[in-house]
């Protein structure tokens, strides 16, 4: 079942804490980049207050990669062609990709590979494209790491909103 996140909730289970520093997601980020058409959320209301809802699977999963690359200093370009190609996958494929332990989304010079890969073809494919192309430092995220971690900021939110509401409904 495809699962929706509000472009708020999206901002919320997005943003970190490193350290003793919370670090958070910026709806303007995720608004910049819906304009740039870098990533398309499944529903968008028209006007303002407008409300954007985001799959899970591979919209909040394309962000997560994409802020995890510009925080470890990554360029905007490199970040937006690992987010595009992200969300060109559909949640089954990624399913299929991660049952079959391919898990590596691998990057470089501008280009990333078109599929997932299982972490020992990753390693593989990496010292290849260094040794044919000279590209500087290629690149590998974990997606199914990153997906694992965006699971439990959404049952931490639900969660929380769950309280909340049995907060509201003790107190009326």
């Amino acid at each position: 079942m495809e699962q929706l996140l509000s472009a708020g909730d999206v901002c919320t289970v997005l943003s970190s804490k490193e350290g003793k520093r919370f670090v958070p997601l910026a709806f303007r980020t995720l608004d910049n980049w819906c304009n740039l058409g870098i990533i398309q959320p499944m529903f968008q209301a028209s006007g303002p207050g407008r409300h954007r809802m985001f799959r899970v699977l591979p919209d909040v999963l394309a962000v997560s990669a994409g802020i995890s690359l510009r925080r470890s200093g990554f360029e905007f370009e490199s970040a937006a062609n690992v987010m595009k190609t992200i969300v060109s996958f559909n949640e089954q494929q990624i399913f299929d990709w991660f049952k079959e332990d391919r898990v590596c989304l691998v990057f470089f010079a501008g280009s990333v590979l078109p599929e997932l890969l299982r972490a020992d073809a990753t390693r593989e494919a990496i010292e290849e494209i260094k040794s044919n192309n000279n590209a500087i430092g290629p690149t590998a995220i974990n997606l199914r790491q990153l997906h694992g971690n965006i699971l439990k900021a959404i049952e931490i939110l639900h969660g929380a909103k769950r309280d909340e509401r049995r907060k509201r409904a003790a107190v009326n």
